[in-house]
């Protein structure tokens, strides 16, 4: 299957609150900053405010000092305007990125909140920032792709903090490259950090009727009938991260690459249980897809690298049998499945649950042994 590298033509990057962890000369606020100009005394007293660290759909993240220990943050500015869902802190309304940083604020691997402010017609929504650090994709684009062993060693602390904020009441809804820090801790180990939780939601027992995700992240469920199940959308994203990584670039660009399923590894030298993994966690029908539990225990991830890479192992292509995938049952009540190959992208229709906080408990499914279409 052909498809045109992401990576070369940079047309994949939208709506984006970009980190950049590189060193800046940090300035105070002038009139060329929007931001500056607000009402924002408290804040300028506790804050040093720097440059644009990039801008989204729903506003911009600057770089800022906190002036009493030149700690590193990020602020979030978010217009009122366009906040997508609203959430309720202490009788306040605040957007709900704010009530999900706060639930998740525990978890290691969750990037922090410190604390938010409320400005006439915005917010600012202050966050850590680490120091020395680059975002997953520019970590993938400058090694082409990654090695199983340092692949296996980033995905598990990924599926691990997507599990723990799962338990947490919080969905994320946009787990790819660019939402992920790779940060090197004081023994030089590359750690983690999952950022903007801007198109996340609380966990609910009912199908999500919007995504403002990534398009090419997106299951085929959503396509076919614009709602999805959070944890099986969730395991869909990590399979095409999981590509992404051990082959440098996603595997899908546009929705009939996503509906018809075929996944190619071009010719690359990677392992079967990286191959089952990546085609369990991309099943067409979301019930067959794992548990994050079920992931976990997954035979890649207790591979011994020495047997890793066996005979017959260089790809070919993967596709999903004509048994398996019942566009009519799935696509069942949809008047039409829309224009198939049209390069749509960005957030989706906005929206989400401003519900009460419960968990999705994550049970495993029977062991489906079959795996279907598989050719190694």
């Amino acid at each position: 299957m052909a498809t045109v590298s992401r990576r070369s033509t940079k047309h994949h990057r939208h709506n984006m609150n970009k980190y950049s962890c590189e060193s800046e000369k940090i300035a105070r606020p002038t009139v060329d900053r929007p931001l500056a100009q607000l009402n924002t005394q408290p804040f300028e007293v506790q804050y040093r405010l720097g440059s644009v660290l990039g801008e989204g759909g729903f506003g911009k993240v600057y770089s800022a000092i906190r002036i009493s220990d030149r700690k590193p943050v990020a602020v979030k500015q978010v217009p009122r305007a366009k906040v997508p869902t609203w959430g309720v802190v202490q009788g306040d309304m605040v957007p709900m990125e704010v009530v999900l940083l706060r639930k998740v604020n525990h978890i290691e691997g969750a990037i922090h909140l410190i604390e938010w402010f409320e400005y006439g017609d915005c917010f600012l929504i202050i966050m850590e920032r680490p120091e020395r650090c680059e975002d997953l994709y520019d970590y993938i684009t400058g090694n082409r792709r990654l090695e199983e062993s340092e692949a296996r060693y980033l995905f598990r602390q990924v599926v691990e903090i997507v599990r723990d904020i799962e338990a947490a009441g919080v969905t994320h809804r946009d787990i790819k490259d660019e939402n992920l820090l790779v940060v090197p801790d004081e023994f030089g180990n590359n750690k983690i950090k999952l950022i903007d939780f801007g198109s996340g939601a609380l966990v609910q027992d009912s199908p999500f009727s919007d995504f403002e995700g990534t398009r090419q992240y997106s299951p085929p469920e959503w396509i076919l009938r614009s709602t999805y199940q959070g944890l099986p959308a969730t395991v869909w994203s990590l399979g095409i991260l999981l590509y992404d990584m051990v082959c440098g670039d996603i595997p899908f660009e546009v929705d009939n690459q996503i509906l018809s399923n075929q996944i190619s590894f071009r010719g690359l030298n990677i392992s079967k249980e990286c191959k089952n993994l990546i085609h369990q966690c991309l099943q067409f029908l979301p019930k067959n897809r794992p548990s994050l539990e079920k992931m976990l225990r997954h035979e890649w991830f207790q591979t011994d690298e020495s047997n890793s890479y066996g005979v017959n192992n260089i790809d070919s292509t993967v596709e999903v049998g004509e048994e398996a995938v019942d566009l009519t049952t799935l696509a069942e009540g949809i008047d039409s499945l829309g224009a198939f190959g049209v390069d749509s992208r960005g957030p989706q229709t906005s929206g989400g649950s401003n519900g009460e906080d419960h968990l999705d408990e994550d049970e495993d499914d029977e062991e489906d042994e079959h795996n279907i279409g598989l050719r190694y």
